[in-house]
């Protein structure tokens, strides 16, 4: 009985043994994983296919709601205050401006050109 324990045993052992030796092997290979590549949004990307929240108002939204200047307009967009008088501005909810550069961190464009200053926020320039 003990002798068929031990004929056993032996290649059993040498199975452990040549696992062992497999496992050291694929721990000293290197793998070499793809690249990642990062891309930014661009101007002329689907509105379908941005993953921000876009709010878009155009001639005939402004006629049907008789919205009469850029403040008005601005109003209408969800979480946004416009301020008019010296100073004008916007505000975005949740969303301060660099303490640093006095940045907005949200660009709005007007006719292709962006406004990235919250003092060049000029309201008036914009009816």
């Amino acid at each position: 009985m003990k002798a068929q324990r031990l004929i056993l045993a032996v290649p059993a052992f040498g199975l452990l043994l040549c696992a062992v030796s497999a496992m050291a092997k694929e721990d000293n290979e290197i793998e070499v994983l793809e690249d990642i590549i990062v891309t930014a949004n661009k101007i002329k990307e689907g509105i379908q296919k941005v993953p921000q929240s876009i709010t878009v108002i155009d001639e005939n939204d402004i006629e049907e709601e008789g919205l009469g200047s850029a403040i008005e307009v601005l109003n209408q967009i969800p979480n946004t205050l416009g301020t008019p008088g010296y100073g004008s501005g916007i505000n975005f909810r949740g969303l301060n401006p660099s303490i640093f550069s006095n940045n907005n961190p949200v660009v709005m464009y007007v006719d292709g050109v962006p406004i990235v200053d919250r003092w060049e926020y000029n309201l008036s320039l914009i009816n």
